[in-house]
Formats: structure tokens, C-alpha cells, sequence
């Protein structure tokens, strides 16, 4: 098998993804989390979250964006913070709680992100994009995946 394929040729001629042979490699491991508070208020008050990831990171992040308000959207901004630079990496609008037509409440959710964080610390820069009359506090965790 060509090492491009990720594929191995046992002895007993099956086949065997490379990654395989490294058992615990990725974790799935949560290398970081942080809370954004908001009061009932206007629309758009920011909210910075900064992750300083522990460990070693070795493969792919994702992050996870648990917003439990019914009032409003989230806009969440991903800095890779080097320095005293902010590194502006990638953005998501993460929807309100809403129950689906099958009845299950959505409320988490989930975003692949680049490479980010490994000599660093991550910034999460959160803010609502609708005025709410109630408080909420949004759940921010970083995981290899």
C-alpha cells in the first residue's frame, strides 16, 4: 500500500488504517473552557472568553458553543492570541435554543477549527445578536477531536 493511503497490508492480508496502530493518540480531551455571562440588555455586548490550551495539542480542535437563551443568536469570533497580537481565525453564528419538530431541544453545538492555539492562547469573543430580557450564561469548551 502506497504511505499516502493511510492504509496498511496486514500479514494476514486485511487492511489497517494507519492511525489505528496509535491507540489514545487523539483524546478527545478538552484542552480548555470558559462561561460568557450576559444580562438582560441591548443587542451586541461583547463578551471575551481566553483559553490557554493545557497540554500538548495533537491533532484537530473543535469547539463547542452551548447557548441556552431562547431570546437570541450568538456571534462568536476565534482569535489565535500570540504575543500581544490577536490573530483573527475564524467566525460562527451559533443559533437560539429552539426545539426541533421531532421534539428535541438543540441548544449545543459544535464548530471544526483551524489550526489554533499550539504556541498561544485562544480567544472566544461572544456577543448576542438580539436584546434579551432574561440572562443566560453560554458554555465555551475547546476539544481535540
Amino acid at each position: 500500500m502506497s504511505p499516502r493511503s493511510g492504509r496498511v497490508l496486514r500479514e494476514d492480508d486485511s487492511y489497517i488504517n494507519i492511525a489505528d496502530f496509535f491507540p489514545g493518540v487523539v483524546s478527545g480531551k478538552a484542552i480548555g473552557s470558559g462561561t460568557a455571562e450576559f444580562s438582560a440588555g441591548s443587542a451586541n455586548s461583547l463578551r471575551e472568553v481566553v483559553i490557554t490550551p493545557e497540554g500538548n495539542i495533537k491533532s484537530a480542535l473543535r469547539l463547542e458553543v452551548e447557548n441556552p437563551s431562547s431570546e437570541t443568536d450568538l456571534t462568536v469570533e476565534v482569535y489565535d492570541t500570540l504575543g500581544s497580537k490577536d490573530y483573527f481565525v475564524a467566525w460562527f453564528t451559533i443559533p437560539r435554543k429552539t426545539t426541533r419538530a421531532n421534539g428535541k431541544e438543540v441548544q449545543a453545538h459544535t464548530r471544526q477549527l483551524p489550526a489554533v492555539g499550539c504556541r498561544g492562547k485562544i480567544k472566544v469573543v461572544l456577543s448576542n445578536d438580539q436584546a434579551i430580557t432574561t440572562g443566560f450564561t453560554a458554555n465555551i469548551t475547546i476539544r481535540e477531536v
